[in-house]
């Protein structure tokens, strides 16, 4: 598969679909089923799971799902854009 920045107009306009699920999953995260992030620790070179956790709300969850989002979509830069500033 193609990255975005590569695809032409139509298969960019397609792949943009993916935007509209984002409302509609940050209201379901927002209201009905909190986003939880785990707090992990090292114990004997093993990762244990523990109980405590932080709540992912506002604008931090909406910048998350259009990170993921724009996963869906191939949507990233390559180190070389990076640097030059893209």
């Amino acid at each position: 598969m193609k990255r975005f920045q590569e695809c032409s107009f139509l298969e960019k306009l397609w792949r943009y679909r993916w935007y509209l699920s984002i409302p509609f999953l940050y209201a379901f995260h927002q209201f009905f089923k909190p986003l939880k992030v785990y707090e992990d620790q090292f114990v004997d070179d093993k990762i244990v799971r523990t109980n405590n956790y932080e709540v992912i709300k506002g604008d931090e969850l909406w910048k998350i799902l259009v990170g993921v989002i724009q996963g869906k979509m191939n949507w990233y830069y390559t180190s070389e854009e990076v640097f030059k500033g893209y």
